[in-house]
């Protein structure tokens, strides 16, 4: 199968999508040629088979041309490509639906997001398959859905064990905004403060989101805990496993419904991880599930969590760090999820 991907950032480097070259490089592995046409592009290290295209973001080009450019392409090239896979963006599948359509392509898109757009329903018109990481991650009704789990390296995070014999080490890793809650972990933290521990926080804030950003820092200092907590600020995709695999512990703060792949990538490294996110009742072995999942927004919830944690004999805490991984080897892998789609796609 030839295929075209339709994505935003082609980045190693990108905080945020820096994970797409792992997708791509996996579905290469699978097809006779990829073309990626992408909003904007950067620095990547790809198979020969693949071709990446930009709409020339990077280079300051404005919507009209970046429309321009996306019909220019994808009629240029379709002569290389049998089917379609979008991801995260309904819009590109509205935009390009009907051609796609009238070139009989199979057109497909992934999304994992709580929200149920406007756009998404109009996308669902267009697609034959919607995918998405768990039956929770998409919450539209629609028979298109097929689930295929995340997709993970779990070469690049690969698994370390640890001894779990010294002081805690926790992380928190992605965008800080309100959402993410970064506040409850620090109020959840603040009650452990006679307990050993150290917390590092990996990320920044959007330009929007840098008055709670420092009023967090201000609480952290109000609390007496700035010798306890790391800011390393944004760091690339490629860098975080450096830092998952230097912690015992990651914690995610995300709403249910939505589904945050940090937590899959520290699990893949044998972090323990503690989510507010019910999603992962579908993904943490049941009896688990009441260790390493606590109350949304409850910081004293999260606090009782961690000190169970923290006190768990270390065979135990080993033999979870072990299974979480497994669990993302065999279930979320991004050889796991590319063969899945093509799968989907040539039936």
């Amino acid at each position: 199968m030839k295929l075209l991907i339709v994505t935003q950032i082609m980045d190693k480097n990108d905080d945020l999508l820096g994970f797409m070259q792992d997708w791509v490089f996996a579905m290469a592995k699978q097809a006779q040629q990829v073309t990626v046409i992408c909003l904007k592009k950067g620095e990547n290290d790809l198979p020969e088979n693949v071709q990446v295209i930009s709409l020339k973001k990077e280079k300051g080009s404005g919507k009209i041309k970046r429309l321009w450019l996306f019909y220019k392409y994808i009629f240029a090239y379709k002569k290389q490509y049998d089917a379609v896979f979008v991801h995260m963006n309904p819009i590109y599948v509205v935009l390009g639906g009907l051609f796609w359509r009238m070139m009989d392509k199979k057109v497909s898109l992934w999304f994992a997001h709580y929200h149920t757009s406007i756009l998404l329903r109009l996308a669902n018109f267009f697609t034959d398959i919607i995918f998405t990481s768990t039956a929770y991650a998409c919450r539209l009704q629609s028979k298109k859905i097929v689930v295929v789990g995340q997709g993970i390296d779990t070469k690049r995070f690969a698994y370390k064990p640890r001894t779990f014999l010294q002081e805690p080490k926790l992380l928190f890793l992605g965008r800080i905004s309100s959402v993410k809650e970064l506040d409850v972990l620090i109020d959840a933290l603040s009650y452990l403060k006679e307990k050993s521990w150290h917390l590092d926080v990996v990320g920044a804030p959007l330009e929007s989101s840098k008055d709670y950003f420092f009023s967090i820092r201000e609480k952290v200092e109000n609390l007496q805990l700035s010798d306890r907590i790391t800011f390393y600020g944004k760091v690339a995709n490629a860098q975080t496993v450096a830092y998952y695999r230097n912690a015992d512990y990651f914690v995610n703060l995300t709403r249910s419904g939505s589904f945050d792949k940090t937590t899959l990538e520290a699990m893949s490294t044998g972090c323990i991880p503690v989510v507010s996110n019910t999603v992962f009742c579908e993904i943490f072995p049941q009896d688990l599930q009441q260790s390493l999942i606590f109350s949304q927004s409850q910081s004293t919830d999260l606090s009782e969590k961690l000190t169970s944690l923290f006190a768990m004999n270390v065979q135990k805490k080993e033999r979870i760090s072990s299974k979480m991984s497994e669990i993302i080897r065999v279930e979320h892998s991004t050889l796991s999820l590319s063969r899945k789609i093509y799968e989907a796609l040539k039936a």
